[in-house]
């Protein structure tokens, strides 16, 4: 009885997995998990805007203020902000979480008075002790959840030590006067997430050592305020946790822009809201809030004013700020803001009205009437020709650990689906295969493959054959798509495996993609390839 009880769940335990591997990861419960919404108002109004939340899900938002908007001179304080809000949100059942920022990004926000001092200066400390007196005075209806003390404080302290334990001091201190003032208040303070797993991890460990929330703040970019693919949320959140494990986390902003200038699209946005709800999924008993950036995309006077205060001028700047919206401006809605309604529906938020049309569905291609072959038989070219393209899960590669397959409705072609393959570079070469050896290649000479990178570096492309020799030639692709091409007499023989020296197409069984920058150049990070139909003929 013991034994088929084994074996049982054994057949269960494989259904499960071979479940997961066909349809991807199902959506969890929403269980403890709040979502926020940084609520910028659009053409319409902040009724209409915080209407529109309420409809995607709002159940908390941040309050951020800065400190010397508040003390506007030594002693006096003042904020509309606080008095407005303290009478409308504990009508409306939405909870709170505060910051009052001593820091803001890449601004010090201490008033003029003090900004000559250090952060751990007792008067800077008494004063803002003195400040948090008010606010909470203010306060006395808001269901506060959260409060914060300085908003991606990494960007102002950079590479300065003595700044950094400045701030630490300072932090420690207000931290514990909250606790004091309001016993049971979580308290932290935010960074942005490539301080907490690239940039300063040990520095800001060091300073949530006592913090009651891991804080951070998340845009998936690269340099020059261009964007990473949004599979790449997984890498992220699985870092980010494992530096902080067991930790509460509030991941309080969550963006990813729309603007084609930048790489995206409205679809890539959208696609970024369901990996991101997925990649919460896997790690929902720590991160407790998801505060999505912004609800409208801002006007151009607004743009004027971010340029301004952050000191930042670029185009692509510009264009991160311009877009980040759910919906325009003008108050239509993006693929991302149905998409995010979609994806908290299946995890049982309360939301209605929802399209449950998926943007990626509709981007499916619909097979073309003059063939009903397989995509990976398909024989565009002539008798000969073999097809291997990507049309569902079974058909991506197999790839190493540390990387990442899955599908992309968006391709060289508007019926193309690709594969995209995310990996991070480790000390060893990144590789991913597929096996081909019952494909009928016969008497093809010529090999071509659509690839794309979000950066630059050699793909190898080898085919194996079924009695061990190995060809390979090498690939350079860029960040438009491009087709490559190679007879089989292109190919050099791996010396290791030389045995006749050419490729004899009957024997081919399997293809494999290879990245060596890793071990050739040192390469660290994260990149990024697209791959679309394998041709040979």
């Amino acid at each position: 009885m013991r034994t088929r009880l084994i074996e049982f769940l054994f057949l269960l335990m494989a259904v499960l997995l071979l479940n997961e591997m066909a349809f991807g990861a199902q959506p969890q419960p929403r269980g403890n998990r709040l979502i926020g919404h940084g609520i910028s108002e659009g053409a319409n109004g902040f009724g209409e805007a915080f209407a529109l939340a309420l409809d995607a899900g709002l159940e908390f938002i941040e309050l951020p203020l800065a400190w010397d908007d508040v003390e506007n001179a030594p002693g006096r304080y003042e904020s509309k902000t606080l008095k407005i809000a303290n009478a409308f949100f504990p009508a409306q059942g939405v909870k709170i979480f505060l910051t009052v920022n001593p820091i803001d990004t890449n601004n010090l926000r201490m008033p003029a008075d003090l900004k000559n001092r250090a952060f751990d200066d007792p008067k800077v400390i008494a004063r803002y002790q003195q400040l948090l007196d008010y606010v909470f005075e203010q306060t006395g209806d808001l269901e506060i959840i959260g409060f914060g003390i300085g908003n991606e404080i990494d960007a102002y302290l950079a590479n300065d030590p003595s700044r950094w334990e400045q701030y630490r001091k300072f932090y420690d201190a207000a931290r514990q006067y909250v606790k004091n003032k309001r016993p049971g208040l979580k308290v932290g303070t935010k960074a942005m997430m490539y301080g907490h797993i690239f940039h300063h991890t040990e520095a800001l460990k060091k300073m949530n050592r006592n913090s009651d929330l891991i804080m951070v703040t998340y845009y998936p970019l690269k340099g020059g305020f261009r964007l990473r693919e949004p599979a790449v949320v997984h890498e992220h959140f699985k870092r980010l946790t494992a530096i902080y494990k067991d930790r509460p986390i509030s991941m309080l902003e969550a963006g990813y822009p729309s603007s084609s200038y930048l790489g995206s699209s409205e679809q890539k946005q959208a696609v970024f809201i369901r990996e991101l709800f997925a990649a919460w999924d896997k790690h929902r008993d720590q991160i407790l809030h998801m505060n999505f950036m912004w609800l409208h995309d801002v006007p151009d006077s607004k743009l004027k004013e971010f340029e301004t205060y952050y000191g930042f001028s670029s185009r692509e700047f510009i264009e991160f700020l311009a877009t980040l919206g759910l919906r325009t401006h003008k108050g239509e809605d993006k693929l991302a803001y149905n998409e995010l309604k979609r994806q908290a529906q299946l995890r049982n938020w309360n939301i209605e009205n929802v399209s449950q049309i998926s943007p990626f569905q509709e981007k499916t291609p619909a097979p073309k009437s003059e063939s009903k072959a397989d995509p990976e038989t398909a024989t565009p070219i002539g008798p000969e020709a073999v097809r291997i393209g990507f049309s569902k899960r079974p058909d991506l590669f197999h790839c190493a650990a540390g990387s990442y397959v899955s599908l992309d409705y968006a391709g060289p072609r508007p019926d193309a689906i690709s594969m995209r393959w995310n990996y991070r570079y480790t000390d060893d070469w990144l590789w991913c295969f597929k096996e081909v050896k019952n494909k009928k290649f016969n008497q093809v000479t010529k090999v071509s493959v659509w690839l794309r990178s979000d950066q630059k570096g050699p793909i190898f492309l080898r085919v194996d054959e079924t009695d061990g020799e190995s060809f390979f030639v090498i690939t350079n692709p860029g960040l438009e798509w491009e087709k490559f091409e190679f007879y089989l007499t292109d190919f050099s023989v791996d010396d290791k495996t030389l045995q006749d020296g050419r490729i004899d197409p009957q024997k081919i069984a399997s293809l494999i993609l290879a990245d060596p920058a890793a071990v050739n150049n040192k390469k660290i990070g994260i990149r990024t390839v697209w791959v679309s139909d394998f041709t040979f003929e």
